[in-house]
């Protein structure tokens, strides 16, 4: 599993290959950090820097073991529940998600994305061109959560081509690239007429068909259709789409294919800066990418210097001028800390 194609940090992974990671834990400064948060939201006022400062600076890793120890200190309790009661709004949301996995934290967001009326092009940097293993384990969380199958809620939630497309990138299709017996020449060239036959060359666009080439082809093999593509009618898939396609279709389709044929990190700094464009700031996407990006230190650095080379701004500062308020200082905390 290519380290561009997961969110997830190493000890996620661990966990799901039934690994005891115990004895990585720092016992004292957990328990320190649980104490810090009970402190924090009892009483009559919730300490809300306390929060920030305690959930903020720690990594995915950390924060796990605070969760888990937590409701152990605790008699059971729940830090996210917890939260849930102290705070609101989205600097209360961004605090669940910090005290949950990285996978329940995903799964939450897609969740408050169908069910509290959230854009809906929220779904895309969370869905679209994600692994395989990644979007099994966004399925087991989201079932876990909500007693409910993550497919159903999108079938049921969503409408029309843009509901076939998000629940086609969940199901998990994409192929292993076998270029000896599955991703031949001649495979390159069934789907270049394929591709064209749904798009320019029908009245009409055939979404499935069209829909099916991008999500299931790995990256490889796109970008051998692509170039083919090109070549024979003069036009890159990313022009075809943006010409047969439109609205949240043509947004999730055109980062589909700046995650597999151009470069993951420009494609995502691109969604950052997309999230303070026009009038006033989406603080739900920006709020969501970032803590995202924060699962995995890596990428956000490649991310971070993607931003800063095309757009002259950093990150940091684009927080700074678009948020405010304590959703700002947790962001800023959390951008500063984020690491292995």
């Amino acid at each position: 599993m290519s380290s561009l194609y997961t969110w997830y940090p190493k000890f996620l992974w661990q966990l799901e290959n039934g690994e005891d990671l115990d004895e990585t834990r720092d016992i004292d400064s957990t328990e320190t950090s649980c104490n810090e948060l009970k402190e924090a939201m009892e009483g009559f006022g919730t300490d809300e820097g306390a929060l920030i400062e305690t959930l903020g600076s720690k990594t995915p890793r950390e924060r796990y073991f605070i969760i888990q120890s937590y409701a152990d200190m605790f008699e059971g309790e729940s830090l996210v529940d917890e939260i849930n009661d102290e705070t609101s709004g989205d600097f209360g949301r961004a605090l669940k998600y910090l005290a949950l996995i990285p996978s329940e934290a995903e799964a939450k967001m897609i969740h408050n994305t169908l069910h509290k009326g959230y854009d809906k092009k929220h779904l895309i940097p969370i869905l679209v061109g994600r692994s395989n293993p990644d979007l099994t384990l966004i399925k087991k969380a989201y079932f876990k959560m909500f007693d409910v199958d993550m497919i159903v809620d999108l079938s049921d939630k969503l409408d029309g081509d843009y509901k076939k497309l998000m629940v086609m990138c969940a199901q998990g299709i994409e192929e292993n690239f076998d270029p000896e017996e599955v991703h031949t020449e001649d495979k390159v060239n069934e789907d270049v007429d394929a591709f064209y036959e749904a798009g320019q060359g029908s009245w009409g666009t055939d979404e499935s068909v069209f829909f099916k080439i991008l999500v299931a082809s790995p990256i490889e093999h796109l970008k051998a259709v692509n170039d083919a593509y090109a070549e024979k009618y003069d036009v890159t898939m990313k022009k075809e789409v943006k010409k047969e396609t439109g609205g949240e279709c043509e947004d999730a389709l055109v980062y589909l294919l700046g995650r597999k044929l151009e470069k993951c990190p420009e494609t995502i700094a691109a969604e950052i800066k997309a999230c303070t464009k026009g009038w006033g700031c989406d603080e739900n996407g920006l709020m969501n990418l970032i803590i995202r990006l924060s699962f995995f230190p890596a990428l956000f650095d490649a991310v971070r210097e993607a931003h800063e080379n095309e757009y002259e701004k950093t990150i940091e500062d684009r927080i700074e001028s678009e948020l405010g308020g304590n959703l700002k200082k947790l962001l800023l905390l959390v951008m500063e800390n984020c690491r292995d």
